[in-house]
C-alpha cells in the first residue's frame, strides 16, 4: 500500500531554450513566493529526460520535489512528496533498474530524521516507500550506488541525538526490495559530506573521508572496507582534497576524486581540487580550478561528472559564502571541462548581478554538454527564500538563443591575456558583437563594439581586480568569464 502523499503544484517557472550546433541548451528557473527551494541531484533518465529531486519549504512545513525536465529543459511532470503527512526532504536519486529510480531523504520525526527511501518509475508514480530509523542517530544526508548484486548502498552522515554536535558516517545496504540488510556506523567525527565507490575487484568499498574523521588519521583518508562494512585499511588522500568529495572510476586500477583544496602555502583560499590516483593512493595527475582572489567551493553533492574520460566537467561556485545560504553578495556558478590527465579545456562562470548561487551538482550528458543544477538567492529583496535554477550547456560551454541565426560550425571566442594588464585581446569569428566588462558589483567599466576578428582594448585605466566579462552576439550572451588585472 502507498502510504505516501503525491500532488501536483504548478508554480512560476521560466525556461529558456536553444539549440547549438545539434545540442540543446536551456536555462530553468523555477521560482515560487514564501517558498524556499533547493534541488540537491538529478539523474538522467528516458529520451534525454532528466529527473530532479529536493525540498521546498514554507515556514515550518517541507516537501519533497521531484520533477522531470526534457532535453530542452521544458518541465515534463512534478509531483511533491509527504510521507505520512510528516515534514519530507528529498536529496538523492539512484537510477535502480529499467523506468525504476531509488529516491533518498529524510521524514522528521518529532526532533529526530529517520531515512527515507521511496521507489518511484518514470512517470514520478511511487511504487513502495519504506522509512527506517537509524538507531539513537539523526539522519543528516545520503549519497548512493548500486553494487555488483544489484543491492543499493546509502551513505551519508548522521549526529547524535543527545549533543546534535558529534557526526559519524553510517554505511547502509538494502536489497531492491527496499529490505535492510546491514547498517553500519563509523566511529569518529566526519563533518561534511563524502562519498564511496565499490572496489574494481568487488571485494568491498573505498570510504573518501574529510580531515576531521578522528585524530589518528590527521587529514583526509581513504578507508579501505570489506563487504561486512569493516575498516580494513586506512590511507591519507593525496594533495588533502579533503571535503564535498565526488569519485568516479576511470579504469579498473585508476579512479579521479574531487572536493575542496586549500593551498596553505599560498593564500589560503578553497579552490576545487581534483585529484587521479590509483588503488595504491599514489598520485598519477592533480590540478586545481579557481582564482585564487576569490573562493572557489565544489559543488555541494557531486562536482565531478562525466561519461567519457577525456570529457570531465567540474563544478563548484565562485564568491562562495561560508556563513548562511543567504548571502548578499553576488556569486556564480562555475564550470571546468578537463581531460583524464586534469588538463583545462575551458573554464566559464555562469550568472547574472544581484543574485548569490550555489552550485549543488554537475550532471553530464551524452550529446557532450552538461546540466548545473543549484539555487539562486535574489539578496537585494530580502526574502530569505531560493529559487531552483539549472542551467544546460553545450560542448563549449556556451548558453545561446534559438533565435541565433548563427552558422552551426563551432565558434570559439579567445579572450588574452588573462591576467592582463593594460590591454586585452578578443578574437573571434563573430562580427557586430559587443564586449561588456563589469566589476563584483555588477557595474559596466568597460563597453565595445566587436568589428573584426581581433579587437584590442584599452584597459590602463581600469583599477585592478576581478572583472566579469560577456560577449553579446545579436542580443544574446555568446560567451562569459572573469578576467584579471593585476
Amino acid at each position: 500500500m502507498k502510504t505516501g502523499i503525491l500532488c501536483s503544484l504548478l508554480g512560476l517557472i521560466i525556461i529558456f531554450r536553444s539549440m547549438v550546433y545539434g545540442q540543446s541548451t536551456f536555462e530553468y528557473i523555477s521560482a515560487k513566493v514564501d517558498t524556499d527551494q533547493l534541488v540537491a541531484d538529478a539523474v538522467c533518465s528516458v529520451n534525454g529526460e532528466m529527473i530532479f529531486v529536493g525540498t521546498n519549504q514554507t515556514g515550518s512545513v517541507s516537501e519533497g520535489h521531484i520533477f522531470t525536465l526534457s532535453k530542452n529543459g521544458e518541465q515534463i511532470r512534478e509531483r511533491f512528496f509527504s510521507w505520512q503527512g510528516k515534514n519530507t526532504s528529498l536529496g538523492n536519486i539512484l537510477p535502480v533498474g529499467p523506468n525504476r529510480f531509488l529516491v533518498i531523504g529524510s521524514v522528521a520525526k518529532q526532533e529526530i530524521h529517520n531515512l527515507l527511501v521511496c521507489l518511484i518509475d518514470t512517470t514520478l508514480n511511487e511504487v513502495c516507500s519504506k522509512e527506517f530509523s537509524l538507531g539513537s542517530y539523526n539522519y543528516l544526508y545520503a549519497k548512493s550506488f548500486k553494487d555488483h548484486d544489484n543491492n543499493v548502498i546509502i551513505h551519508g552522515t548522521v549526529s547524535d541525538t543527545v549533543t546534535f554536535y558529534d557526526i559519524y558516517p553510517y554505511l547502509f545496504k538494502i536489497s531492491p526490495n527496499l529490505d535492510s540488510i546491514r547498517l553500519k556506523i563509523l566511529d569518529g567525527n566526519a563533518w561534511g559530506i563524502f562519498d564511496m565507490v565499490e572496489k574494481s575487484n568487488l571485494t568491498g568499498y573505498y570510504l573518501f573521508l574529510n580531515p576531521n574523521y578522528t585524530v589518528k588519521y590527521q587529514g583526509p583518508a581513504v578507508l579501505s572496507i570489506d563487504a561486512e562494512f569493516n575498516v580494513v585499511k586506512t590511507q591519507h588522500l593525496p594533495r588533502a582534497v579533503e571535503n564535498y568529495h565526488t569519485v568516479k572510476w576511470i579504469s579498473d586500477s585508476t579512479y579521479i576524486f574531487s572536493g575542496e583544496y586549500v593551498d596553505l602555502n599560498g593564500n589560503a583560499k578553497t579552490t576545487l581540487g581534483a585529484v587521479v590516483a590509483d588503488t595504491f593512493m599514489a598520485e598519477k595527475f592533480f590540478n586545481h580550478f579557481g582564482e585564487d582572489t576569490v573562493t572557489n567551493f565544489p559543488g555541494l553533492r557531486r562536482n565531478l561528472d562525466f561519461i567519457t574520460p577525456n570529457q570531465i566537467y567540474i563544478g563548484g561556485t565562485t564568491n562562495f559564502g561560508y556563513t548562511t545560504v543567504f548571502m548578499n553578495h553576488d556569486s556564480w556558478f562555475f564550470l571546468n571541462k578537463i581531460d583524464s590527465t586534469l588538463t583545462i579545456s575551458w573554464q566559464k562562470i555562469y550568472g547574472k548581478p544581484g543574485f548569490y548561487y550555489t552550485l549543488w551538482g554537475v550532471l553530464a550528458i551524452d550529446d557532450g554538454g552538461c546540466v548545473m543544477y543549484g539555487t539562486r538567492y535574489h539578496y537585494p529583496s530580502d526574502s530569505f527564500t531560493r529559487d531552483i535554477y539549472i542551467l544546460k550547456v553545450d560542448k563549449h560551454g556556451y548558453t545561446v538563443s534559438i533565435n541565433d541565426d548563427r552558422p552551426t560550425q563551432d565558434i570559439l571566442v579567445k579572450l588574452y591575456p588573462n591576467p592582463g594588464s593594460d590591454e586585452v585581446f578578443i578574437q573571434s569569428d563573430l562580427t557586430n558583437a559587443v564586449f561588456e566588462l563589469m566589476d563584483n558589483l555588477g557595474r559596466e567599466v568597460c563597453r565595445t563594439n566587436l568589428m573584426s576578428k581581433k579587437t584590442r582594448i584599452a584597459t590602463e585605466n581600469i583599477a585592478s581586480g576581478l572583472y566579469l566579462y560577456k560577449i553579446i552576439h545579436n542580443k544574446i550572451v555568446v560567451c562569459s568569464g572573469k578576467w584579471i588585472k593585476y
